[in-house]
């Protein structure tokens, strides 16, 4: 029998730690004053009130135990209560009633802090609790306001909990969905909720239930029967139902449904899909996501209450149905495809009526809508709470307009289409007409308030003019390949700038008056938060800019040009106002653009440098030095450059420094030793690169990783490589030339050398011959070791035994190594050892004694490995042992030598293609901890019928769950019975 183990009493929180953490809840600060921050509470009238408060909230906190939970949500709800006395003592006095009760700290204070609430919050957590009955589950807010609104309960009412939120009186008809935001802000302040994912600006995405409260509400969990009702006649909620938990004619017993998440509806699911608008006439909020339906049933135009609408990931979804405008209430659309407005059916003016509708907006095929009636029917100008808009003129994604008479007909369209001047967010997508619109491109009456902007493909436009875009924050433009004119100038608020594939593109000013007669103006394509320039090629005569474009780009965070040839440079004035940009990537540029002398000297913010692809560069430029904030530095493809900038040991803060693909670079500058801080150098593909600066050595205190790959001409590493004293990472790869790594030093720096090294990988040197010494055996911080596919390297240093720390060795693709170190076996904390391809090595060590830790030991395709029995009979917390295509092993171990007692800890065994292996070992059936055994393809294997009917019973029989085998594989053994665990049936197929 088990010992007892005396449990371990949890202790709460110290007197301190539970005033501080009450206090922070609770918003005070000096004693009892109030922060002013979260709740709405008051300031207390006076000094003799403050010390009261202060006695009140110690009293408190002492009926709380220390209980972490407790003090949070008392504190939490003492944030909402006004900091009058009365209120205070009501608080404690029901405490202290609740505790006398002999109720548990914790129910009594869900209690106090549940009742504290207002009717509408109640309801609306309660709903919460009931949604998400399942640990750990989470739903979107977005979702969850959704539902509260379908459910009526953000019905305007005497609302002390909205107005207590914000501080301030709102007007009687308040916005449901702000009422919702509202709520869930209260939740999450009186720690009810707790969020769990939030977005790029530290708004929530989804909350679930905190799990502590699971045992303590289910005393009101179903309180609300008109929520989800008691019986079928009164349900209201339907949430994650799937095709087969309902048919067509149930719909008629579920009359006053408000919620249904109906998912997944197949292609034959018709009638069901049909009944919803038949039967469901309350429905508020339907969603049909993941459906693969073509279309939605006409039916569903009579759900006139309907308010959410969700048709996420239809991929087959083509149209929506006529008689949409009848949905007067429907305020999201959700529809994540691109939905088709094809000739004849249901178009565009069926959005007319949808007054309600916000969020975002796909319309997808445009170029099917027949006039600009149509498209000024769909009324978007008047759809106020819309945020996206995307407007694409193709159904296939692949498809590129030529232009033709269609054009100004398209122009017509874009016209009528409008937004709303509430638009955040507009794409524009492969537009086949000539010119932009007024409402954009006079904007600043039009859509004042729009932040982002993408234009793809739009093939026939040639000039931009977004200058009346002003409050406008990122902007992309890709592939308008007869691009010539962005017009960017004056946007003072822009941080994120992208152009890809224009390949005209001259400027980033407006067209010249002369181009802006012919109205040819467009917008860019919209991106991340960043400015980028990207696929510009010309053929025409590159155009340099250098207009004075007054104070541009003041807040511009990330500049990207990539393959833009007819862009020369940037305008010189624009250039001195970059002083935000943070981020500058350059890709695939014939042209210098600013790369040139000077072009980067006043980007003083600049943090990410990244150059790719530019078959002209030579040089960096001049006044590369003045990028005094750079961190991360990475050239690419560059097969003209030669030299790296002098200039560099100025980047005082660089962390990071990426080389790739720099065919003709031949040196280092020296004065890399300069970069002090300096934590990650790649150099891959810069095949003419003889050797590094022996400066490094000196400089790079900070430097954590080096990689080194592809550099076939560097014969030496530096000899001083060694004081790299902060190094834990350190790979070699593919170095042909490479002969030796440089040796540890002498004797009175053998000590510090590398003494922070934690990997070292060395993988197809081909030319490697021998690792000194005193290399290897002064890492006595190394705990990974990967030496692969060097075909020189014969032998290991017996100081190999030194490395006390190290964790997992492999050697793989060696074919000369013909023996193992007798150190290996003073590796004590060694626990995976793989090795793989050694075709001459031929036997272990006799030395294996102190490998005590060694889990895993893999021995794959070494085809002279001859004896096993010396190294095998010491490892006796191996775990799992795996023997591949070893085929000159006879025995695993000696005649006589009981597996049982030398590897107790074995769990799994496998044993494939040794072709000359004739046993098992005896007590193999016993081994306690074996999970697993595998052979296969030993075509000379024997073992007696005892272990094999014991292997057999142990997979099949075992009454011991401990000691049942969960795998048991025997193929192509003729000697061995084949058992597959697949197959439960007894084979007789023995061989003869």
């Amino acid at each position: 029998m088990g010992t007892t183990v005396t449990p371990y009493e949890l202790s709460g929180l110290s007197g301190e730690e539970s005033w501080a953490l009450f206090r922070r809840k609770a918003a005070l600060i000096n004693n009892g004053r109030s922060s002013g921050g979260g709740g709405g509470g008051g300031a207390v009238k006076n000094a003799d009130d403050d010390d009261l408060v202060f006695r009140i909230g110690k009293e408190l906190v002492l009926e709380c135990k220390g209980i972490p939970l407790a003090l949070t949500l008392l504190g939490a709800m003492m944030r909402f209560k006004t900091f009058n006395i009365q209120e205070w003592e009501t608080v404690l006095n029901t405490m202290k009633v609740l505790r006398g009760s002999n109720n548990d700290v914790i129910d009594s204070v869900l209690k106090i802090c549940y009742n504290d609430m207002e009717s509408p919050l109640k309801r609306c957590f309660s709903y919460c609790y009931s949604l998400l009955p399942v640990r750990n589950s989470t739903v979107e807010k977005k979702k969850l306001i959704q539902l509260w609104m379908a459910q009526g309960l953000l019905e305007e009412e005497e609302d002390a909990a909205y107005s207590k939120i914000n501080n301030e009186d709102e007007e009687e008809e308040e916005e449901e969905e702000n009422r919702g935001n509202s709520y869930f802000k209260s939740l999450v302040l009186r720690s009810f909720l707790q969020v769990v994912k939030f977005d790029d600006k530290g708004e929530p995405l989804e909350c679930k239930k905190h799990e502590h409260f699971l045992s303590y509400f289910r005393w009101f969990r179903y309180r609300s029967p008109s929520v989800f009702g008691q019986n079928v006649w009164n349900l209201r909620t339907m949430l994650d139902c799937r095709p087969n938990d309902i048919y067509p004619g149930w719909l008629l017993n579920y009359k006053r449904l408000r919620v249904l998440e109906l998912q997944h509806l197949r292609k034959d699911d018709e009638l069901l899909l049909s009944s919803i608008g038949d039967e469901l006439m309350h429905l508020r909020y339907l969603d049909l996501s993941h459906g693969r339906f073509k279309a939605l049933p006409p039916s569903i135009s009579k759900l006139f209450h309907l308010q959410t609408l969700k048709l996420l990931h239809c991929r087959h979804l083509q149209r929506l149905p006529k008689g949409l405008r009848k949905l007067i209430n429907l305020r999201h659309l959700e529809i994540e495809t691109r939905l088709n407005i094809p000739r004849g059916a249901a178009g565009i003016e069926e959005l007319g009526c949808l007054q309600q509708l916000g969020g975002s907006l796909s319309l997808i095929g445009l170029g099917d809508v027949r006039n600009g009636a149509d498209a000024k029917a769909a009324n978007l100008k008047e759809k106020a709470k819309l945020q996206e808009l995307t407007l694409d003129w193709e159904s296939d994604w692949h498809v590129y307009t030529n232009e033709d008479d269609s054009s100004k007909e398209d122009d017509v369209v874009l016209e009528e289409l409008q937004p709303h001047q509430n638009l955040l967010l507009l794409r524009l997508l492969r537009f086949s007409g000539t010119k932009l619109p007024t409402w954009l491109t006079m904007s600043h009456h039009h859509l004042s308030n729009l932040q982002e902007l993408c234009v793809y493909s739009c093939q026939h436009v040639k000039s931009l003019d977004l200058t009346g875009l002003r409050p406008l924050r990122k902007l992309m433009i890709s592939y308008c390949e007869n691009l010539e004119y962005a017009g960017v100038e004056g946007l003072m608020q822009l941080e994120l700038l992208e152009f890809k594939g224009c390949d005209k593109l001259k400027s980033l000013l407006a067209a010249p008056a002369k181009n802006k007669k012919k109205g040819v103006v467009v917008n860019d394509q919209e991106e991340h938060h960043h400015h980028q320039v990207a696929g510009c090629s010309s053929r025409e005569t590159p155009a340099a800019i250098t207009e004075d474009t007054g104070e541009n780009l003041v807040k511009l965070v990330k500049l990207q040009i990539q393959s833009c040839d007819s862009l020369t440079s940037l305008p010189k004035k624009e250039v001195l106002l970059l002083q935000s940009l943070k981020t500058l990537h350059i890709e695939n540029c014939a042209n210098p653009m600013v790369l040139t002398k000077g072009g980067l000297e006043y980007l003083s913010l600049l943090q990410h440098l990244q150059i790719e692809n530019c078959p002209n560069l030579k040089k960096l430029p001049e006044g590369v030095g003045n990028l005094s904030s750079l961190q991360h530095f990475v050239i690419r493809e560059c097969p003209k450059l030669m030299f790296l900038s002098e200039e560099m040991q100025h980047w005082r803060s660089l962390r990071t420094m990426s080389i790739f693909a720099c065919t003709n670079l031949k040196a280092l500058p020296r004065e890399i030793a300069g970069l002090t801080s300096l934590q990650e150098l790649e150099i891959k593909g810069c095949d003419f690169l003889p050797s590094f600066p022996d400066e490094m050595q000196s400089g790079l205190k900070s430097l954590q990783m080096l990689k080194i790959e592809r550099c076939s001409n560097l014969v030496v590493l530096p000899a001083g490589l060694g004081n790299l004293s902060s190094l834990e990472v350190l790979e070699i790869s593919s170095c042909n030339s490479l002969m030796s790594l440089p040796a540890g030093g002498m004797q009175q720096q053998q000590q510090h050398y590398l003494r922070k090294l934690e990997r070292l990988k060395i993988k197809g040197c081909d030319n490697l011959e021998i690792l000194p010494e005193d290399c290897l055996g002064n890492l006595s911080t190394l705990r990974v070791l990967t030496i692969i596919g060097c075909p020189n390297l014969q032998v290991l240093p017996e100081s190999l035994g030194n490395l006390q720390n190290l964790h997992l060795l492999e050697i793989t693709d060696c074919p000369n190594l013909k023996a193992l170190p007798r150190g290996l076996g003073e590796l004590s904390s060694l626990r995976s050892l793989y090795i793989r391809r050694c075709l001459n090595l031929t036997s272990f060590p006799d030395t294996l004694l102190h490998m005590t830790s060694l889990r895993v030991l893999w021995l794959i395709e070494c085809h002279k490995l001859k004896d096993l029995s010396s190294g095998l009979r010491s490892l006796s917390a191996l775990e799992k042992l795996t023997i591949w295509g070893c085929h000159s092993i006879i025995e695993l171990l000696p005649q006589g030598i009981n597996i049982q007692d030398l590897m107790k800890s074995l769990r799994e065994l496998t044993i494939s293609h040794c072709s000359k292996l004739e046993t098992l070992p005896d007590g193999l059936e016993y081994l306690p901890s074996l999970k697993e055994l595998v052979i296969w393809n030993c075509p000379k294997l024997k073992s007696s019928e005892i272990v094999i009917q014991g292997l057999k019973r142990r997979k099949e029989e075992s009454m011991v769950s401990w000691l049942k085998l969960r795998k048991l594989n025997i193929k192509d053994c003729p000697y061995l019975e084949t058992i597959d665990d697949d197959d439960d049936d007894d084979d007789d197929d023995d061989a003869s």
